[in-house]
Formats: structure tokens, sequence, C-alpha cells
């Protein structure tokens, strides 16, 4: 029994300093705290699993930075092929969570609205729950309102984008985030004036 913890310590820190020897690139700390606590977990319980979690937070990384340079299409098939990855495998739901909100944006601007509020939806069912992630969190909220309101969902698509002004607004350094979820907000309510 000794020996098997001494072992199971060993990886998890093997785990860790692979996570570390990755680039945090623009990932919030919240992210990056949430994925080392995955990271030890599943190397504390599933030592074959390691490699593939972060394979798919690589691939994860890979496809936020995708989208924040404008190619959509690359930006989907890093991130789904990341989720598929991890797809069937237990206690990772916070990491497919942040994959899937990373998701939500990519669909809705490539005109797979339906993809983009399921995986908001889902997504949101693991994100509200940890204070580490508010502000991925909102960003979630946020587009999943967009996406409710490009359906023509306008009262809970903008109830989504109201309460991530809520969220956004509470963390300290965020106003560029603040005044564009609220521009945002204010233009979908404007369109849903007009109808």
């Amino acid at each position: 029994a000794k020996a098997s913890r001494l072992v199971a310590g060993v990886q998890r820190l093997r785990a860790k300093e692979e996570l570390m020897n990755m680039e945090r690139g623009n990932m919030d700390l919240g992210v990056w705290a949430v994925c080392q606590s995955v990271v030890e977990n599943v190397a504390a319980t599933q030592k074959g699993n390691v490699a593939q979690v972060l394979s798919a937070l690589k691939l994860a990384q890979d496809g936020g930075d995708a989208y924040h340079q404008g190619d959509l299409t690359k930006a989907i098939q890093l991130e789904e092929q990341a989720l598929g990855l991890i797809d069937k495998m237990p206690q990772v739901g916070l990491l497919r969570a942040l994959i899937q909100s990373n998701l939500v944006a990519p669909y809705a601007r490539s005109d797979a609205l339906e993809r983009a509020v399921a995986c908001g939806r889902a997504a949101l069912e693991w994100l509200a729950g940890d204070p580490r992630l508010r502000k991925t969190c909102a960003s979630c909220m946020h587009d999943l309102g967009a996406a409710l309101v490009n359906l023509r969902q306008f009262d809970e698509g903008i109830a989504h984008m109201e309460h991530a002004v809520l969220l956004i607004g509470e963390l300290p350094g965020e106003a560029e985030l603040t005044k564009m979820f609220r521009e945002n907000l204010e233009k979908s309510r404007a369109a849903r004036e007009r109808l």
C-alpha cells in the first residue's frame, strides 16, 4: 500500500510538471488553476489518462488561439478534437465544460447556433459552481445569450446577457469586457424592440 501511494505521488508530480511545462498563454488564472486540479486528480486516479488530458488541454489552448486569430474552422476542429480525447473519461467535468464554453462563440459565428446553445447550456452547469471560473462563466453566458438572440429567443438570450454583465462587472480589471457585454446587451434589446 505504501509503495502504491508513493507511485501515485510520483505520477501526480510528473503530471503537474508536464502541465507546468505547457505555456499558460492567454489562459485565465482561474482556468489554469482548474486545469491543474483536473490533471492532479486524473494522475491520482486514472494514471493512463494523464497524457490524453494534457493533449486535450493543448488542443483546447490551440483552439482558443485559432479563434482569436479569426480562424473559426480551425478553432472548432481543435476544440472538438480536445473534447473527443476526454469524452468518456470520468472526473474531467470541469475541463469538458471549459472546452464546451470555448466552442460557443465559434459555433455561433459559424451559424451553428443550435450547437452553440447546446454547448453553452452544458458548460454552464459546471462553470456556474466554481468561483475560479467567474470570468469564463460570464463569457459563456454572454455568448450563449447572443446565440439565443440570433435564434430569436430574445427573452432567454437577453436574460443570459444581463446576468453576464452583472458577473463580469464584479470582476476587477474587466472594464473593456464589461463595456463590450453592455453594448451587445443593448443591441439585443434594440433588436427585440424592432420586432
